[in-house]
């Protein structure tokens, strides 16, 4: 959709789903990137300090599936009441950006309260995702444990560690410090773009440019989640090895064992006798 009316530099599709409908995909995935990165924060920080919680919302498989059913669907419906109120998403052709928006117009006070509220999500959620990790790095570093006593949260007992104990730690909270700064930095730094740079006023080949810097920053937050638990999740690598090996063992039991495609004639012998033979 970017494409062609970058290249035409007007909307050429005019008031259609054409033009809307991409967007409206675009506007959820981009909403399902945060809420469920969020999500596994919240699955890490209920991990250590909250358990209960842990088992409530992460550790059965019914459970897990309804708190993702209740992701999908929360920003699915919010989206969805967004876009019935007149606010919509679609692309600036001659500012080369995506925006989402809530025509004075158009669209309702309810849908721009909604609106503005989810742009302040945008924000915060990244910042209390840091918050998380920080906490959790703390929580590592000191060896607090804490009890539920009342309404209050009390620290009962402080871990004495060992040097090696103290050493295994230490890699976490360096993995985990990775995985903030990548994950919430990139998130945020995509939000920002999006937010400041159609603010900026750039038209022509300066805009084009800046397009090409928020869609790249775009792609590397897309693929960082992935990358982040591949190398910092001994089980992740584990697992993806396994896959790996399972993909060539079959492949190569493919290869070798495959029937082969020769064709065999049979060539039966013909007499050259007059007459024919009465055996």
């Amino acid at each position: 959709m970017a494409v062609p009316l970058t290249l035409y530099g007007v909307n050429i599709y005019g008031e259609t789903w054409v033009h809307y409908g991409p967007a409206f995909f675009d506007t959820i995935s981009y909403a399902g990137t945060l809420l469920f990165t969020f999500l596994i924060s919240v699955n890490l920080f209920t991990m250590f300090l909250l358990k209960s919680a842990n088992r409530l919302l992460f550790s059965s498989r019914p459970n897990i599936y309804i708190t993702i059913l209740c992701t999908w669907l929360y920003l699915t419906i919010f989206i969805s009441l967004m876009t019935l109120g007149g606010c919509k998403k679609n692309f600036k052709a001659n500012g080369f950006y995506f925006r989402f928006y809530c025509p004075t117009k158009n669209s309702a006070d309810w849908a721009n309260a909604l609106q503005g509220f989810w742009s302040y999500q945008s924000y915060v959620l990244p910042c209390v995702m840091f918050v998380i990790y920080v906490i959790l790095v703390l929580y590592i570093q000191f060896g607090f444990n804490y009890a539920l006593i009342g309404c209050r949260l009390v620290r009962v007992t402080v871990v004495q560690r060992t040097s090696n104990t103290s050493k295994t730690r230490r890699r976490t909270e360096i993995r985990l410090l990775i995985q903030s700064v990548l994950i919430c930095g990139l998130l945020e730094l995509q939000t920002l773009a999006f937010t400041f740079f159609p603010r900026i006023g750039l038209t022509g080949e300066p805009a084009l440019y800046v397009n090409i810097l928020q869609n790249s920053i775009s792609i590397v937050n897309a693929t960082a989640h992935s990358l982040v638990f591949l190398f910092c999740n001994a089980e992740v690598r584990s697992c993806s090895a396994q896959l790996r090996s399972s993909v060539i063992s079959f492949c190569n039991d493919i290869l070798i064992n495959r029937p082969s495609m020769t064709r065999v004639t049979n060539i039966r012998p013909v007499s050259t006798s007059p007459h024919p033979s009465n055996h």
